[in-house]
C-alpha cells in the first residue's frame, strides 16, 4: 500500500510565509512517516487478532519503506523475506488477505520432486503430530521427515503390501484410502502428514482496510506536528 497523502495542506499551509513553507516537503516526509508507522502497527494488531498464534516471523514480516524530502512517498508492505522451507511472507499471508488457493511450500515442493507427493497434492499436519507452541510443524520434525523419505517414491510403500514391515521411521503409504506419511514403531502406523487438494482460504485478514483506515485517521494530527517541528527547526 503506498502513501502518498496531498490533502490537509493548503488549510495548513495558507498562512505560512515563503521561508517556512520551503519547510514543507521535509514536514510531509516527516508526516507519512509517522502515518506509515500507525498503519503498520495496525496491520500487526489485526494479525494478532484474526491468526490463531501468529509467529514472531510473520508479525514483524510488516514493515514501512521510509519517505525522503525527495521522494514523498511511504509504503506498508511485507518484507520481501522468505520464512521456514522458503515459504515467502507474503504469499503465506495474501490467501488470507484476498482470499484463493494457498502456493506450495518448499517442503512440499521437495516431496514432489521425488516424486513422492503428486502435482495436486498439499500436506497438513495429522493430529497426531506435536505441533510446537505457534501450531506449527517443528523445524527439526520436518527435517527428519524430509531426510527419511525425501529420496523415496510410494512404491512398495502401500499398507496392504510386505513394504509395511520395513523399519523407516518414516513412511509413505496409503491406509482406508488416506495418503500421506506415516510414522511405523512395531508395525504400528500412524498418520503424521496427510496429503490432500490444495487449501483454499476465504479473506479474514482485511489488512487494506484496516492499515489504510488508521493512516487516513492518522495524517492529519502527524501532519500539523510535523510542520511545526519543521518550522521550528527552520528558525
Amino acid at each position: 500500500m503506498d502513501l502518498q497523502v496531498k490533502s490537509e495542506l493548503k488549510k495548513l499551509t495558507k498562512d505560512l510565509s515563503n521561508l517556512e513553507k520551503k519547510q514543507i516537503p521535509f514536514a510531509m516526509s516527516l508526516a507519512l512517516n509517522e502515518s506509515a508507522t500507525i498503519g503498520q502497527k495496525a496491520g500487526v494488531k489485526e494479525m494478532e487478532r484474526v491468526f490463531d498464534r501468529p509467529t514472531p516471523f510473520i508479525l514483524k514480516s510488516l514493515r514501512v519503506t521510509r519517505s525522503s524530502k525527495k521522494n514523498l512517498k511511504a509504503e506498508v508492505g511485507f518484507k520481501n523475506v522468505f520464512g521456514k522451507f522458503g515459504s515467502a511472507v507474503e504469499n503465506t499471508l495474501k490467501p488470507h488477505i484476498e482470499g484463493g488457493a494457498r502456493k506450495p511450500k518448499a517442503s512440499e515442493m521437495t516431496l514432489r520432486r521425488a516424486g513422492i507427493l503428486r502435482a495436486d497434492e498439499f500436506i497438513v499436519p495429522s493430529r497426531a503430530l506435536r505441533l510446537n507452541r505457534f501450531g506449527n510443524i517443528p523445524t527439526g520434525t520436518m527435517n527428519k521427515i524430509l531426510a527419511n523419505i525425501g529420496g523415496f517414491g510410494e512404491q512398495g510403500y502401500k499398507a496392504n503390501t510386505p513394504a509395511a514391515n520395513r523399519t523407516f521411521k518414516y513412511i509413505v503409504g496409503e491406509v482406508g484410502g488416506t495418503r500421506g506419511i506415516w510414522s511405523v514403531q512395531a508395525k504400528k502406523w500412524k498418520p503424521v502428514l496427510i496429503f490432500v487438494k490444495q487449501p483454499k482460504y476465504t479473506a479474514r485478514f482485511d489488512f487494506y482496510r484496516v492499515t489504510e483506515s488508521e493512516i487516513n485517521r492518522g495524517f492529519p494530527g502527524a501532519m500539523r506536528r510535523s510542520l511545526r517541528r519543521a518550522i521550528d527547526t527552520s528558525n
